[in-house]
């Protein structure tokens, strides 16, 4: 029992030594002297939602700041929070108001250091003041009370190619939307474009879209959905689309293509392309105009030039501010019927022109400035865009010359000598008239076609050529010249005149390849920019 007692003591002065210690450090550490807060004069901000100020204050300690309102926090590392805190020192804080703040509040910004708290700041944010609403058109035209809408007109169809919506655009902070339409008018917008509005007749409606009007009591009245903000516009209708016109006839056949007029205005002709056959429409042309916008409508009458690029093949020149084209060409409108008669041809020279037909509104808003509306940068007609507005385009061609023109063959030798035809040894050199064809063609451009078959090449090589007279007065503003000859790069032909007699001169033999291309070529006499042929001659040469 001794020993177990002594150790217990042991253990007891051991464990008082240790409290001891403890208790000695506790109350060396309260000791230390504790930092004073020192706290900045209250500063009050003024702000608008989404603008973003600065705070600036010293702390001389370890700082959080706090703020009361969700609509004003702290830029924290790029994160908005309504607590941030920080070391002792100078301070720049930014503070961020929410854009969606809508009324005037106040938020109270307080700054706490070790267990004391001051507010320190205070915010003050406006009530948000929305801008009026502003509405324009694609050009930014403004439209309000002073300054009204036209709806513009659309086609006959439903077709979405046919209708025409008028565009306009509303600025506004707020969701927007009609308040007030008339029934007349059909208004589509879509959640990708918000604020932008096409508008257009609404053919439902029970109203005809055809004629235009303006009522005083028709107007659109947009609004913010709390209607604190409204634009009050008029309206009005400008009629079925200006261009658009419709005829009572189903076969217009005749306002599809080009066409060519005799100079005694007797009918009009066209050719079919493919078999040849031409279909032709005498004069007065006739027509009954079905709808076009307000039941009224006008006319335009162009001119219409001519190039051939290659035979029956040509390009067009229109210029639709042409003058003096009434003076020849006479269109009279009767109600909706309309007439078109042309005035004979006298001169030498041929002629041409288009006759359109639009609404009057078209006619008298363009006066003047045709070429403008109708041609495109480059000054190209788009027939095929404007194709119902054609009532006909043609070309009228001068009285074709009454000819006794025939030809006469020779071949002129190495020595100067002009040798016919007929005396050409083995009938080598052979000449036919209109009559007696040689050989069959099918491209001939006039019914006075002659034949020339040579079977020795040798007849235009080494000296030799072959001269065709032509034999008759050739008439003023006609000339000779080749006709068709593309693939016989190696015959040449010129002109000769011998003792007052027009020849024309063909030298150099084709190849055989060049004949596969081309079996004949053909010259003549013609008035070339009137494609007016008085004689042709084709000429075949067998290797």
């Amino acid at each position: 029992m001794k020993t177990f007692y002594t150790k217990s003591t042991n253990l007891f002065m051991v464990l008082a030594m240790i409290l001891g210690i403890a208790f000695t450090g506790c109350s060396d550490d309260s000791d230390t002297p504790s930092v004073t807060p020192e706290f900045p004069a209250l500063t009050e901000i003024t702000c608008n939602a989404g603008e973003t100020k600065e705070l600036s204050f010293e702390a001389n300690a370890d700082w959080t700041l706090t703020s009361n309102k969700g609509w004003c926090q702290f830029e924290n590392d790029g994160i908005p929070a309504t607590v941030t805190y920080g070391k002792a020192g100078e301070q720049n804080i930014q503070i961020i108001i929410s854009p969606f703040q809508e009324t005037g509040d106040v938020a109270e910004i307080s700054l706490k250091i070790g267990e004391q708290s001051q507010v320190i700041c205070k915010i003050s944010c406006n009530e948000k003041v929305y801008a009026d609403l502003v509405i324009k058109d694609e050009e930014g035209n403004i439209y309000d009370a002073e300054h009204p809408l036209v709806i513009k007109g659309s086609g006959l169809t439903d077709n979405a190619y046919d209708i025409v919506y008028t565009t306009i655009t509303v600025e506004s902070e707020q969701p927007v939307g009609f308040a007030e339409k008339p029934n007349w008018l059909k208004a589509l917008t879509t959640e990708e474009t918000p604020g932008v509005f096409q508008l257009t007749f609404d053919k439902t409606s029970g109203l005809s879209p055809i004629y235009s009007f303006n009522k005083a009591e028709d107007k659109i009245v947009i609004a913010t959905e709390d209607m604190s903000k409204k634009v009050e516009i008029p309206v009005s209708y400008e009629g079925l689309k200006e261009t658009v016109i419709s005829y009572v006839e189903t076969d217009l056949s005749f306002s599809k293509s080009h066409m060519t007029l005799d100079y005694n205005s007797t009918y009009f002709s066209i050719a079919n392309a493919m078999t040849g056959e031409e279909t032709t429409y005498s004069l007065p042309l006739t027509l009954t105009v079905d709808q076009v916008r307000n039941d009224e409508f006008g006319y335009i009458i162009g001119s219409v030039e001519r190039k051939e690029l290659y035979p029956n093949n040509y390009v067009y020149t229109y210029n639709f501010d042409a003058t003096g084209m009434e003076s020849w060409v006479k269109v009279n409108i009767n109600g909706k019927k309309v007439s078109l008669d042309v005035d004979k041809l006298t001169g030498d020279t041929e002629r041409g022109a288009i006759v359109l037909l639009f609404s009057k509104d078209f006619c008298e808003k363009y006066k003047g400035r045709y070429n403008e509306i109708l041609l495109d940068s480059e000054g190209y007609f788009d027939s095929y865009t404007y194709q119902k507005n054609i009532m006909v385009s043609f070309t009228q061609e001068p009285e074709k010359k009454v000819t006794n023109l025939q030809i006469k063959g020779y071949v002129k030798n190495s020595s100067g000598e002009l040798v016919p035809f007929t005396s050409v040894p083995d009938g080598a050199a052979m000449l036919s008239d209109p009559n007696t064809p040689y050989f069959p063609y099918e491209d001939k451009t006039t019914p006075n076609f002659w034949y020339v078959v040579l079977s020795d090449k040798s007849l235009m090589e080494n000296g030799n050529k072959i001269y065709l007279e032509i034999v008759g007065e050739i008439p003023e503003g006609y000339m000779v010249g080749v006709m068709n000859n593309w693939a016989w790069t190696n015959t040449k032909t010129t002109t000769e005149t011998i003792d007052g007699k027009t020849y024309i001169v063909i030298s150099g033999a084709p190849t055989q390849d060049q004949i596969n291309k081309q079996p004949i070529m053909t010259v003549g006499v013609a008035n070339f920019d009137m494609m007016d042929f008085l004689i042709e001659c084709g000429i075949q040469v067998w290797l």
